[in-house]
């Protein structure tokens, strides 16, 4: 009897377990993809004030794109009217840059550097439409992309070039190169276009206006290549020729000196003395051996400020020359004793000074 009871048990747990079975195998069970989840999501990206990754993959931990209508920008800040790189992480802020509200989000600061197209009427000064930059000065100037500027320097052939695919330079086209003669073997040009039409300048100084180019990004750093929209101003011996104004300012160690203004039609006024006690006079020139001194002496090439060794005696002056002309001007600072600033310099202020007596 025993047997029998212990046989029936049985027979139930299996016919139990079979309907159990029978139950779980109808019930749908998930598609299980492994690989769909352990993909990263493509459609991730960083909202406005989050950061991605610069290069791209640098982190696993940031997205590599902002989301739309944002930008990745540098952060840059300005000094001394001069775009200068904060050095940070390997990464940039996605921006609203384009959205014409030059902005600041979690304290990231869209600027004139970073953003000109929002931002380009922003801490500019009356002197950055009318500077002329020269091809050295614009290379290290950190001037953000799309700005606008006036460059001099000497219009050089067309080169064409066949690179590879990772080439991240300016390509083929017209480089500007610098006026000056002794830093032409360092490589300081940049790229103006195509520039067909200013191929009759070669060989010639010109000035040139246009939109600060970069170019790198990606297996380099990014750098100032050249200009687009690229409009041609005038030649250097044409542009200096048409002086518009003339100002020597002048004084020595007892802040004795003067003032010297000279228009256009050859005007000038003369103020002279100390703080506190000056005169003026005025009169007209009536030569032209003041202008001719200029078209020879390139002053464009010229540095701004001239700080070589020097003597010490109490006839010294500290000249500062202001020449303005039809594209833009120039402005020099030196001493009269300083040998390292060019003769034609010192030969330009005693003409100044000798037909304004």
């Amino acid at each position: 009897m025993k047997n029998y009871t212990i046989i029936a048990i049985i027979i139930v747990f299996v016919i139990s377990g079979y309907f159990v079975y029978q139950i779980i195998s109808e019930t749908p069970t998930p598609d299980i993809q492994p690989e769909a989840q352990i993909q990263p999501d493509d459609t991730n990206c960083a909202e406005k004030g989050e950061y991605i990754n610069y290069p791209s993959g640098t982190s696993k931990n940031m997205p590599d794109e902002c989301c739309a209508k944002l930008k990745g920008l540098h952060s840059y800040r300005i000094e001394n009217d001069k775009c200068e790189v904060l050095i940070g992480g390997p990464f940039l802020t996605c921006m609203p840059c384009g959205n014409g509200i030059c902005e600041t989000v979690n304290n990231f600061e869209e600027n004139k550097c970073n953003c000109p197209e929002d931002c380009q009427f922003e801490n500019l000064t009356d002197s950055d439409e009318n500077k002329v930059y020269t091809v050295k000065e614009l290379l290290a100037s950190g001037l953000p992309k799309g700005q606008y500027v006036k460059v001099r320097g000497i219009m050089g052939p067309y080169i064409m070039l066949r690179v590879g695919e990772d080439y991240e330079g300016p390509g083929s086209g017209c480089l500007l190169t610098s006026s000056d003669y002794n830093e032409m073997d360092k490589g300081y040009s940049i790229h103006i276009g195509s520039g067909k039409e200013l191929l009759k300048y070669n060989e010639k100084e010109i000035i040139v206006s246009g939109l600060v180019r970069y170019c790198g990004g990606n297996k380099i750093p990014e750098y100032i290549c050249g200009l687009t929209n690229v409009e041609f101003i005038d030649s250097i011996e044409e542009t200096v020729s048409e002086v518009e104004l003339i100002t020597l300012d002048a004084y020595n160690w007892e802040a004795l000196g003067s003032t010297i203004v000279i228009e256009k039609d050859g005007a000038y006024t003369v103020e002279f003395g100390r703080p506190g006690i000056k005169e003026t006079r005025e009169g007209k020139l009536t030569t032209d051996e003041l202008t001719q001194i200029i078209n020879n002496a390139n002053i464009f090439s010229m540095n701004d400020k001239y700080t070589g060794p020097r003597k010490t005696t109490r006839s010294w002056m500290q000249y500062n020359l202001i020449i303005e002309t039809k594209s833009g001007s120039k402005t020099v600072n030196f001493h009269s004793e300083d040998e390292t600033a060019p003769q034609v310099l010192h030969d330009i202020v005693d003409k100044i000074i000798q037909l304004t007596k």
